[in-house]
């Protein structure tokens, strides 16, 4: 008897601690876990990211922000939108775009046809995360001779698919405490949940190529 009252004391305690910790958590939305992120080259700061996930598939993204950056491992949540937002974000955080959806899917579909740097910019320019020109990312593609114009091409594409939603499409919000216990927001990625994935491709492929023939036209 006085072993099976210990055992019910020590599952609930057990159950108030893991609720604690969940309520602790600042970041609405579906816990995915412990999130590795790695940063693949490219010469502007930001995605191509590879994202180790918990189960060991990886993931490329990109990211949704210019002002904040990455941490290893990340505590990453699924959401519709960027908790934060990074700049210009309206409260409660910035919505993913449809277009952003759409170019995500269809570089997952088939990513050697696009240029991973000015594909970034898009994803940017799209989400609204250019300031006026002194921004120090718009400054340092300027210096950098960077040529807008196949961003501009990746955002016609997604304008001409005419997304009016994501298609499943989420935002990886990911944030770590650092040594001092104080909580630190990170980048925010796009993100494919599984199992949506393969069907999502196959959308990505069919919607670039309709684009890419309306635009020809």
């Amino acid at each position: 008897m006085k072993t099976r009252l210990i055992l019910y004391l020590f599952a609930i305690v057990m159950f108030f601690a893991s609720s604690t910790v969940a309520m602790a958590d600042p970041i609405p939305g579906d816990y995915l876990g412990l999130v590795k992120v790695v940063v693949s080259g490219g010469t502007v700061h930001g995605g191509p990211f590879t994202l180790t996930l918990p189960d060991g598939d990886k993931l490329t993204s990109f990211c949704l922000e210019t002002n904040e950056g990455v941490h290893s491992p990340e505590i990453a949540y699924i959401n519709d939108v960027a908790i934060k937002g990074g700049l210009n974000a309206p409260v409660g955080g910035e919505p993913l775009d449809p277009k952003t959806a759409f170019l995500y899917l269809s570089y997952l579909a088939n990513p050697h046809a696009f240029n991973t740097d000015a594909l970034q910019v898009a994803i940017w320019t799209i989400q609204d995360q250019f300031a006026p020109k002194h921004d120090w990312v718009y400054t340092l593609l300027i210096n950098r001779g960077y040529d807008f114009t196949t961003a501009n091409s990746y955002i016609a594409l997604a304008t001409a698919a005419g997304w009016t939603d994501t298609h499943g499409v989420k935002v990886l919000n990911m944030y770590h405490y650092n040594a001092t216990g104080a909580l630190i927001y990170d980048q925010d990625t796009v993100f494919v949940p599984e199992p949506m994935t393969l069907m999502l491709l196959g959308l990505g492929l069919v919607g670039l190529g309709i684009t890419r023939r309306k635009l020809k036209k």
